[in-house]
């Protein structure tokens, strides 16, 4: 019987593989794929029996990969009927049950020893990342940066062109036509990079997801008795639903969070080099706001918990009743049992109304409307002893636009990461 855990634990990893959507119940899609090869959609799709366990992805070349060119046939296949599960292929290999499950268990293996032997408590978010290979997150994170840093790019080439139509005597960074070629090449570039650096971070967030669901799973399967009294029924669902979820949205906002400062701080720079101290004034405004985002970030974290808190509660006294169903229909307890409940689903819509209230006033009203007046404050000081030409206009609205997606969506990923925090040490 000590094995039976185990013997289960397999037969839920196989029941999940056996799962996933085979390739041959998918002819027609196979076929506008094989016609999308030139597009590097993928392989020759004409031999579907050898597609049968392989996802489009991992079927896809370079260019279709790039270009998620493996889609086209499936979104044509979409134009024609609506979609259904079987249509869309087997997931990448990569993110499927077993391999994340076991990468992830070796790695928490060793974790585990190497702090039963040092005394310092395992950290399970390393042991992930090593599982995944830091590799794949490093080169996602230089498609974001390069992507932010050729960002800047075709703001210095507006305002060269500005000017050279606004002085006749100013030379340009070199020809003309080339830099309106740049215009329109650069950011089909910046969009190329950026849509890696997501597909990247996105095959992450599932694996992670997938892991920690899984090593959840194991863990509850092997407990003692008194490890299960430490946690409650509510406690597991909501880590395999919420913290799992939670870690997933937060690796979206990962690059974002990390590249934003360093946006921030080049387009400060290029605006001091177009209008000088002005630039000052908008840098204060930043400085002056820093105290609300710390008290912003302070409210939704502890309003996170306190609905994490109200959650938790509520799942286990739900589970406790539907175990006890039977004696609570013979005693017709149904009432005061809802009415318990509807008190603590009360106290939980409490407390994400205010969740809800402080995101929409801090973020809403606050941080977004800060990148508006940021320019008007600036451009004011600045036209107080000096002319605005239309090169510099034009070159420091383009700049605080820049500034305004890192600007308006860093608090939100700081947010992001400290739900994160929650979850991974509730996990």
């Amino acid at each position: 019987t000590a094995h039976q855990p185990i013997a289960l634990h397999d037969t839920v990893i196989q029941d999940i593989e056996t799962m996933a959507p085979k390739a041959e119940t998918t002819p027609k899609v196979e076929e506008l794929e094989s016609e999308n090869t030139s597009g590097g959609g993928g392989g020759g799709g004409n031999n579907a029996a050898d597609k049968r366990n392989v996802s489009f992805e991992d079927e896809a070349g370079f260019v279709g990969q790039w270009t998620l060119g493996f889609l086209t046939p499936v979104l044509r296949f979409g134009a024609t009927k609506a979609l259904e599960t079987t249509d869309l292929g087997t997931v990448k290999s990569k993110t499927r049950a077993e391999p994340s499950y076991g990468g992830v268990k070796a790695e928490w293996d060793k974790t585990l020893q190497l702090s039963l032997k040092s005394g310092d408590r395992p950290n399970l978010a390393a042991a992930i990342f090593r599982a995944y290979g830091p590799s794949h997150f490093y080169v996602a994170m230089i498609y974001y940066v390069v992507s932010a840093l050729l960002g800047f790019v075709p703001i210095l080439i507006l305002g060269d062109i500005v000017a050279y139509f606004e002085q006749p005597n100013h030379e340009t960074m070199v020809d003309p036509w080339i830099e309106v070629a740049a215009l329109g090449v650069l950011p089909t570039i910046i969009g190329i990079l950026q849509t890696r650096h997501n597909v990247v971070m996105t095959h992450l967030g599932v694996y992670v997801r997938t892991a920690v669901s899984m090593l959840t799973y194991h863990a509850t399967l092997r407990a003692s008795s008194y490890s299960r009294g430490l946690s409650s029924t509510g406690e597991v669902i909501n880590i395999m639903a919420n913290d799992a979820q939670q870690l997933q949205r937060f690796l979206s906002f990962v690059g974002l969070t990390l590249v934003a400062p360093l946006q921030i701080i080049i387009a400060i720079y290029l605006i001091y080099n177009e209008i000088g101290n002005a630039v000052w004034v908008g840098v204060g405004f930043m400085i002056v706001l820093g105290p609300i985002n710390g008290l912003i970030f302070g409210q939704v974290s502890k309003l996170r918990r306190m609905v994490l808190k109200h959650s938790d509660k509520r799942v286990k006294l739900i589970s406790e009743i539907l175990g006890g169903i039977r004696i609570i229909k013979f005693n017709a307890w149904e009432d005061p049992f809802n009415e318990t409940i509807q008190n603590i689903r009360q106290l939980e819509m409490n407390a994400l109304t205010k969740l809800a209230y402080v995101i929409a006033i801090g973020f809403s009203l606050i941080l977004l409307s800060a990148p508006i007046l940021q320019p008007v404050l600036v451009f004011a000081t600045y036209t107080a002893n000096n002319t605005l030409t239309a090169s510099k206009a034009f070159s420091v609205i383009a700049l605080f636009n820049i500034m305004r997606f890192p600007f308006a969506f860093l608090p939100m990923g700081l947010v992001q990461y400290a739900q994160a925090m929650i979850a991974m040490g509730r996990v």
